[in-house]
Parts: C-alpha cells; sequence; structure tokens
C-alpha cells in the first residue's frame, strides 16, 4: 500500500500544463481580401511570414521535406475571416494525383492538405479544414481524440496546377469557428500535406507519432489582434417536394422549412431545425438479426450528425432515438384490426446548443420534441375506424458540461432526458467522466460514474455502470487495464444505446507499435486482449477470451492483418433465451473466431479488398466460413467503381428458435426452443460515383441481401444443455414451417449541385423492396423472381437548400448603394 500511495502521488504530481509545438508563424493584418481563385497575387501574399520547413509524419518519420517537394503557407486576416495561402512544389507536377470526389470523401487518391486549428489552444478541440489537389473540400470537428467527419461548414477554397507544383488559397469565416473574446489570439495550429503518389506526408509542426495527442504537439498561429467579430448569423431555407410511388398509388408532398444558426457571442451558437425534412436520407443497411440484442443503425440526418461531438463524449446520446419507432403498441379489443400504424414519428423541431468558454470551459444543450402518433383500428363488425395512442407528445434533452483542465485532461458532466406527455415512460440519466494524464500524456487513468432513473407506472427503477481505466498512451509499447460494471437496473435506451445491461468486465491490453520502416515493413501493429466477464447481480461467471490482432503494413503498399478470438472454457449465455430469466442459461464449450484481410494499393487503377473468415463452436460440430471481396476500379480522375460481394455460410449453427415472423418458437408444454440450422447470407453491393468537378456529382448505389435460415433439428433448453425435441420441422404436406428468407433491396441515387457555398440543389430517386417468407429453398434465381414480384416502393425527390449569411447580405446591401 505504501508504494502505491507513492506511485499515485508522483503520478498527480507531474500533471502539468503541456506545452504547445516549438513552431509559431505569425498572421498579419489586410487592408484587402484576397479573391479566392488559386493564384497568390503578389502584392497581397509578398512580405508574408512563411510556414515552412516541414517534416515527415510517415513513412519516415522526422525526416525533413526534400528540396524538391518544399511545402510554403502563408496568413493574413480580417474583421471577418482568416485567409491561407499555400504553394506545394513538386518535381513532377504532371504526376500530381487528383481524383475528383465527393465532399468529404477521405482516402481517394488524390494528393490534399489540412489546417488543423484550436482556437482555445487546449490541445483537444479541433477544427480541420483540408483541401484536395482537384479542389474538393474536407473538414472536421474533434474532441478529445474523437472526431466528428459529418461535420460540414461554409469556407470557401479554390486550387490551382503549376509548372513548380499546385497552389491554393482558402477563407475561413470566424463564424465557422469558435475563438475566445480576447484581444491577441493565439491559436493552436497545424498544417499536414499528404503527396498520395510517394504515400508521403508532412506536418508543418513535428510530430512523433508515437505519442498519442497530435494536438498537443501543434504549433502556434499568432498576430491576430483586435478583430470585431461579426455577427454570427445564417439562415437556410430549403424548399423539398417529393413524389411517392407504391403499386398503382401516388402521393405528392411538397415540403419547407429552414435552418437558423446564430451566434450568441463569440464562444457558442444556436443551430435549430424549423419544420425538419429528412426525406433524402439513404436508407439503413438493414439485415436478418439472429442475435438477441437490438443493431445499431447509422445516422444519416444531417442535423443529428454535424456539431454533435460534445453530445457524443457520453457515449448517452444515440439519436436514432428521436422519430424512431413507437414506444407503445396499439391497444385493440377482441374485435379490432389495426389499419394503419406509422413506423416512424414526426419531428417538430430540434436546436442545439454549443461552444466553449476561454477558460476552457465548455457547453452543449440539446433539445428537440416529437408530435403525438397514432394508429388507426378498425372494428370488425361495424366498419368503423378510431385512434390510439401509440406515442405520446416527447421531449428530448441533453445537457453537458465539458471542462478542459490542461492538454490532455478533462472533466465530464452528462445529463439525458425524454419527458412524454401523460403516463407514459419517463427516463433520465447521469453520467459524470474525470480523465487525469500526466505530463506528455504518457500515462492517463480514466473514469466515470453514471446513474439511470426510469418513471414509469408510478414507480421509480434506479440504476448505475462505472468504469475505470489506466493506460500508458505514448511510445511503441503501450498497455490498457481497465473495469467495467453495468448493474441489472441501468437502462440508457430512451435516448442511448446499450445492448445489455448487468454485466462486469476487466480487460487487459497490451500493444506494440512499430512506426518506421524496417526493411519492407513500412508499420505494424500488434495487440493482445484478455477479457473476463460476468454477470453483477447474481454474481455469475459469463465468459473469458483472449483476443489477438496483428496487422502490418508493406512499404509497396499491401496491407494485411488477422484478428482472432478464442473463448476459455465454458461460456454461460444468459441472454441467448431472450427470456430475462438467468435460469435460462445457455452452456456451450469453446468458441474460435478468426478473420483475415487483406488490402492492395489504392494508388493503381484497380485495387480492393480480400478478407477470409473462419469459426467454430466444436461442441456441436458448428462450423462457418466468410469470404468478402471489394474490387474497385478508377476509370478516370472523374469516374469510379466499387463493389462488395460478401458471402457467409454457416453450418450447424445453433441459438433460440424464431420464424419467419421473428417469433421465438416454444413447442406445446411452452419449453424453450433451440435449433441446430443452416444459415447463408449474401450480401452485394454496388457504387458508382461520376463527379463532374467539386460542385457538381452522380452517385449511384445499389444494395441486394439476402440472408436464408434451415433448421435441421429442434432441441429444448434444460439446465444450461440441449435435449432433443421432436417439435416438427415440416407441416402435413412436408413442407418446411419455421425456416426463413429474408431479402432486401435498395436503390440509392443522388445528383447534387452545389450552386453556392453552403447551397445545393439535390436530386434524389430511392427504390426499395423486401421480402421475408419461410421458404429457404429457393435458387438464387427463384429467390430474385420472388423477390421483385413484391410491390416496389419509388420515390422521386428534388430539394433546394439555399445558404443566407447575415455579413454576405449587409456587404452586398452596402456595396450596391455605393455610388
Amino acid at each position: 500500500m505504501k508504494h502505491l500511495i507513492q506511485f499515485i502521488f508522483l503520478f498527480t504530481s507531474s500533471i502539468v500544463f503541456a506545452q504547445s509545438g516549438t513552431k509559431s508563424i505569425e498572421a498579419i493584418r489586410t487592408n484587402k481580401a484576397p479573391v479566392i481563385d488559386g493564384v497568390l497575387e503578389r502584392e497581397i501574399w509578398s512580405g508574408i511570414p512563411v510556414a515552412n520547413q516541414w517534416t515527415q509524419t510517415a513513412p519516415r518519420n522526422g525526416e525533413m521535406e526534400r528540396p524538391d517537394q518544399k511545402s510554403e503557407v502563408q496568413f493574413i486576416y480580417d474583421d471577418k475571416s482568416l485567409y491561407v495561402s499555400a504553394f506545394f512544389y513538386d518535381s513532377s507536377p504532371d504526376l500530381i494525383s487528383r481524383e475528383y470526389s465527393l465532399r468529404d470523401e477521405w482516402d481517394k487518391n488524390c494528393d490534399w492538405f489540412g489546417i488543423w486549428i484550436t482556437p482555445y489552444n487546449d490541445a483537444q478541440n479541433e477544427f480541420m479544414f483540408a483541401l484536395t489537389a482537384a479542389g474538393v473540400q474536407l473538414d472536421s470537428r474533434s474532441n478529445n481524440g474523437k472526431t466528428e467527419m459529418d461535420w460540414d461548414a461554409v469556407w470557401q477554397s479554390a486550387v490551382k496546377i503549376h509548372e513548380q507544383g499546385w497552389s491554393a488559397e482558402v477563407e475561413i469565416p470566424y463564424s465557422a469557428l469558435r475563438i475566445p473574446n480576447t484581444k491577441k489570439q493565439e491559436w493552436g495550429i497545424n498544417i499536414n500535406r499528404t503527396i498520395k503518389r510517394t504515400g508521403e506526408t508532412y506536418i508543418w509542426s513535428p510530430i512523433d507519432v508515437s505519442k498519442s495527442n497530435w494536438a498537443a504537439q501543434a504549433g502556434t498561429l499568432q498576430g491576430i489582434e483586435n478583430i470585431n467579430m461579426p455577427m454570427r448569423l445564417s439562415l437556410t431555407p430549403y424548399l423539398s417536394s417529393y413524389l411517392d410511388v407504391f403499386e398503382s398509388q401516388k402521393n405528392t408532398n411538397i415540403n419547407g422549412g429552414l435552418d437558423l444558426k446564430y451566434g450568441i457571442n463569440e464562444s457558442f451558437t444556436l443551430d435549430m431545425t424549423l419544420v425538419p425534412d429528412f426525406g433524402q436520407t439513404v436508407f439503413d443497411n438493414e439485415i436478418l438479426n439472429v442475435s438477441p440484442f437490438e443493431i445499431r443503425l447509422d445516422e444519416n440526418r444531417n442535423f443529428f450528425t454535424e456539431g454533435t461531438e460534445m453530445f457524443n463524449k457520453g457515449d448517452l446520446f444515440y439519436s436514432r432515438r428521436i422519430g424512431s419507432n413507437p414506444s407503445l403498441h396499439p391497444e385493440t379489443k377482441s374485435n379490432e384490426v389495426v389499419v394503419k400504424s406509422p413506423a416512424n414519428i414526426q419531428l417538430i423541431n430540434a436546436s442545439k446548443i454549443s461552444g466553449r468558454t476561454a477558460k476552457g470551459l465548455g457547453l452543449a444543450v440539446f433539445n428537440a420534441i416529437t408530435q403525438s402518433t397514432y394508429a388507426s383500428v378498425k372494428d370488425t363488425t361495424t366498419n368503423e375506424n378510431r385512434e390510439t395512442l401509440i406515442e405520446p407528445l416527447s421531449n428530448y434533452n441533453v445537457l453537458v458540461v465539458d471542462q478542459v483542465i490542461n492538454d490532455n485532461s478533462y472533466l465530464t458532466f452528462t445529463n439525458t432526458n425524454v419527458s412524454r406527455k401523460g403516463k407514459a415512460r419517463n427516463a433520465n440519466v447521469e453520467k459524470l467522466q474525470v480523465q487525469i494524464a500526466s505530463k506528455g500524456n504518457q500515462y492517463r487513468v480514466y473514469g466515470d460514474l453514471s446513474y439511470s432513473h426510469i418513471f414509469e407506472q408510478n414507480a421509480q427503477t434506479d440504476g448505475f455502470a462505472s468504469n475505470l481505466r489506466l493506460e500508458k498512451s505514448n511510445g511503441n509499447f503501450r498497455f490498457k487495464i481497465s473495469q467495467n460494471t453495468i448493474s441489472d437496473t441501468y437502462h440508457i435506451n430512451d435516448l442511448g444505446y446499450l445492448q445489455n445491461n448487468n454485466l462486469q468486465q476487466h480487460r487487459a491490453d497490451l500493444t506494440y507499435h512499430i512506426f518506421k520502416p524496417i526493411g519492407k515493413l513500412r508499420k505494424a501493429d500488434f495487440r493482445i486482449s484478455y477479457i473476463n466477464q460476468m454477470l453483477y447481480a447474481p454474481s455469475k461467471f459469463h465468459q473469458r477470451s483472449l483476443e489477438l490482432d496483428f496487422d502490418f503494413y508493406a512499404t509497396n503498399f499491401f496491407s494485411s492483418g488477422i484478428s482472432l478470438n478464442h473463448t476459455l472454457g465454458d461460456t454461460y449465455d444468459y441472454y441467448e433465451a431472450r427470456t430475462n430469466d438467468l435460469n435460462h442459461v445457455f452452456r456451450y464449450g469453446p468458441t474460435l473466431k478468426m478473420f483475415w484481410w487483406n488490402s492492395l494499393d489504392d494508388r493503381k487503377k484497380f485495387s480492393g479488398d480480400l478478407g477470409f473468415g473462419y469459426e467454430s463452436n466444436p461442441e456441436f460440430g458448428s462450423e462457418a466460413f466468410h469470404i468478402r471481396w471489394a474490387p474497385q476500379y478508377r476509370v478516370n480522375d472523374h469516374l469510379f467503381m466499387s463493389y462488395v460481394i460478401s458471402h457467409k455460410t454457416e453450418k450447424k449453427n445453433v441459438g433460440r428458435a424464431f420464424d419467419s415472423n421473428y417469433t421465438n418458437i416454444t413447442d406445446e408444454s411452452g419449453a424453450l426452443l433451440f435449433s441446430e440450422r443452416n444459415r447463408r447470407t449474401v450480401t452485394n453491393v454496388y457504387k458508382l460515383s461520376y463527379v463532374v468537378n467539386s460542385t457538381l456529382a452522380f452517385h449511384l448505389k445499389l444494395r441486394h441481401y439476402w440472408s436464408t435460415l434451415k433448421h435441421n433439428a429442434f432441441f429444448e433448453l434444460k439446465d444450461g444443455g440441449l435435449i432433443a425435441n421432436d417439435f416438427p420441422l415440416r407441416n402435413e404436406h412436408q413442407e418446411p414451417i419455421y425456416n426463413v428468407n429474408y431479402n432486401t433491396w435498395n436503390v440509392d441515387f443522388n445528383c447534387s449541385w452545389r450552386f453556392a457555398p453552403g447551397s445545393e440543389l439535390n436530386f434524389q430517386w430511392k427504390n426499395a423492396v423486401s421480402n421475408l417468407i419461410a421458404d429457404a429453398n429457393l435458387s438464387s434465381r427463384d429467390n430474385l423472381r420472388r423477390l421483385f414480384e413484391k410491390s416496389q416502393g419509388n420515390n422521386l425527390s428534388l430539394r433546394w437548400v439555399y445558404f443566407l449569411d447575415y455579413q454576405q447580405v449587409k456587404n452586398k446591401n452596402i456595396r450596391n448603394k455605393q455610388p
């Protein structure tokens, strides 16, 4: 205990404010804003300090840039924006990679450069603005290492290709940032450049890649003083029209609404959507879910993906809950049937306020309101219809208070609340997170504690969860030790996502990283993990497992990796029976899962990925084989195609038996039935992108998912084991009764034209059909025939969005009034 106390004292006493990067660059005030055309005007940029002498981050970390590949970046500013000029010398300008792509589409075959800005110089909250050599914009926000790629700001940029390389100009309005209200600004800043054909990445302020917090190694941008912050107010009105065609019915709809963004002060911003419309979101990648847990779906609605990095810090906010399936089932009498039951709930409005003060205090507030939703019920004797409530008027709230302590430490409080009108279920969750890091971020201690409160039927249910983690986060060798507890009464799924509660987990991870090339090896990562899981109440053993991961990357840009998961001893599964009764445990012996992936050089016209998977459960003779092939072909710098085929075959898979209606099967006595079954899942995804230029693009996605499940035998679950049960597999006509065949087909076609900064015209065609039947013996041809015999839904939509910035409108009016 004495030595432990000494270690804690030495560790905590080493917590000091980390220094920013050793480099600094000065921005110069200008009275004449440059024309953003990629041409660097001498009268504007001559004599401005230059950010030069860059070093490599990859593959040879720390090596200086070559004389024929120099990079030079300059900064000027006025009261409205920060302006950036960049010139990137290239010994072979005709070889500069410049594939056109959709906005925010990373990993394409193009050179690019990016600017990372931390206005509060706290090494935790970054804004990133990047531009490819083809002129395509990419941007993101980061908070404590978590990056939000869906964040989009409105800024201007242009590029030019020259005999000596390529140049770029960028205008970043202050309205796109959150900056402190101080006379003198000192921002953390770094600038990155990637040369695609050589695979080299350079950076202005040197980065030691063995250290986990790159933001703490940034340089500083100085010289910005006495800026008169303009009013930050923008409106984005939209108008959309829809044509829905299903069978012989056609429905048209016209919607209009408005998104508002208002700078409350220099640090905080209000975002609001009034009369929201999310009709142009892409389809979900739906699957046949054979697990006992809910599938987590991606969020595709822009308002819920942009500017939400602080809301997501506590992992309590799953925005798909808002406007999703109703929480209540229609109440019917014996002589009534449900005629119509909406699958989604209409969102009335949503708003969020977020920002950070000069002292590092972040605040985020979110609110959304959904309207009451009713199902239509018909009386079969009188043919009269009535409405019954399936979702009351609901209010969703999130509050986050986040204090940055130093470059690597923080204290965060998060609260989520769901209030429903009337006697429906209400929920409240609060969470406190603390991270303390040593000098240089070498070691970190993280802990959190959260409580949930459910109010339903005049009763309150409370639960808690906690997590404690110690890790070494820098260097080639790293480790992480963690302990996680989730009580059996902890519930966050009214606004969050949690697969299952009632868990105690202890985990240890050891990793080793090779950051610099060794022979033909460019870099490599090794990880070994040990996980032990138990129930929280009662304290019963669940599972222990060992995981291994090895990824390597060759100097010829071929990469490969393998992952293994092996359970040690028996597993006691308390979830597969799906009864919430812990006496219905399912016990089975050690299992093995393996996946081996390979990736070709994506600089080539033809490239792609190839992966092989294998799973086994010897106790039941279960085996699974998986192959995934994802070729891609770049026809030219404008046209790109990719295809993914994934085929998985499972033999003698064992689990809870259910039918084609997703109904769990029991025999006449009510015994829980498991089944031995064969499964086959085939997924085909085809994508085509034709990008005319940085403002006009066409994108097509076709997806067909086909999964079958054939029961071979039924078993009764008893005392953790399986006993053969003669429950019939077939009917009197010898036709399989309970097999499952699930198909889903989706087409997403989109044409987008960015006719002005922040403004867009979108045309979209969506086509969908799905089928869930009991016939799992169909051939591929017959299966497709049966699928397309079903009625298909088609949706055509046109959406116009226009960005109105108060300052731009004001300045334009002033210019128009001048003689």
